[in-house]
């Protein structure tokens, strides 16, 4: 589509595009400069990545934006979550831990929000 990745980010400023706004980023005039052919590109999308997985009762949903992706993969901040629940009992507790360990000790610089779940039949 045109442009480039620069620190991680979309055109070096864009880490995540939000469903609403960032439309400079949407359509973005990518044809070169001056005289040349106009040739428009969306360079992101605020259509969501969605995927369908059957779970059993005891499994745990963990819902968090980039500010936790940024510093951890999947599975350490799932597994962060599931062993705060399981020390403390306390779902809430748990995510607190987590959102804890993303900050102080992963020091990420972004926003950062997490929601767990425990999954129960």
């Amino acid at each position: 589509a045109g442009g480039f990745v620069a620190y991680g980010r979309v055109l070096g400023q864009l880490a995540v595009s939000r469903s609403f706004g960032d439309r400079a980023f949407k359509d973005l005039d990518v044809s070169g400069g001056a005289g040349a052919t106009p040739r428009m590109a969306r360079l992101v999308s605020a259509e969501p990545d969605v995927s369908c997985v059957r779970w059993q009762p005891g499994d745990y949903l963990l819902i968090a934006c980039d500010g936790v992706w940024d510093v951890m993969s999947d599975q350490e901040a799932t597994d962060a979550l599931v062993d705060a629940h399981m020390q403390t009992g306390n779902m809430q507790l748990a995510v607190e831990q987590l959102v804890h360990a993303v900050e102080h000790d992963r020091k990420s610089n972004d926003n950062i929000t997490a929601i767990g779940v425990r999954l129960d039949a």
